[in-house]
């Protein structure tokens, strides 16, 4: 798939779905390292096109990441769903509908104190409206930022990968419409329509 560029509709969906979805699978890779993989959750920063996020020190992750030529992939698994062809004759065989964003960066460890903390407050206040770093001491904070890898990511190349019906005859995406909002999957619906609509 190609490359989104930050003026398609594509695009845009794909910053929906980092808002929406900021639980990702991280893979990384290395020259003479092996790849590695962890599961965290990322905040994405529009002004610059990168997302903060962090590890434990003792995540294996964290040593590969230190390696300036490593190089990272993130994966935001979105809305999707079973689909059967009982639902309609113009669904020929089951199927599954689903929506993802696969983000390829590259990884910058923050070292700066300020700008750790910098980082640390933006990835708390994008989950979190009661509770701020500095509520922790300094001594506290100290032994926080000690313990974790404070990252950087920046974004090389974006892709939305999706297989959503979109190919199927308009009685087969009505069905599929009825079935999911009678499923209470409203928001595979509402995704349906988005592209269905671009």
């Amino acid at each position: 798939m190609q490359p989104l560029t930050q003026s398609s509709v594509e695009y845009d969906i794909a910053e929906a779905i980092f808002a929406a979805f900021p639980f990702v699978t991280l893979i990384a890779h290395a020259p003479q390292h092996s790849p590695q993989v962890c599961h965290l959750p990322v905040h994405y920063n529009r002004p610059d096109n990168s997302f903060d996020c962090h590890v434990a020190n003792a995540n294996p992750i964290a040593t590969l990441l230190d390696d300036k030529s490593a190089q990272v992939q993130l994966i935001f698994q979105a809305e999707h769903g079973y689909v059967s062809p009982t639902w309609s004759e113009d669904i020929r065989v089951p199927t599954w509908d689903y929506c993802a964003v696969h983000v390829y960066a590259k990884a910058q460890v923050i070292t700066d104190s300020t700008a750790k903390k910098a980082s640390m407050a933006r990835q708390v206040g994008a989950f979190e409206s009661h509770w701020h770093i500095d509520q922790l001491n300094q001594a506290s904070q100290e032994r926080l930022f000690s313990a974790i890898t404070l990252l950087k990511l920046d974004i090389c190349r974006c892709e939305y990968r999706y297989k959503l019906s979109q190919a199927k005859s308009e009685k087969a995406k009505a069905a599929l419409l009825e079935h999911f909002n009678r499923s209470d999957n409203t928001a595979l619906v509402k995704r349906y329509r988005q592209l269905w609509q671009a």
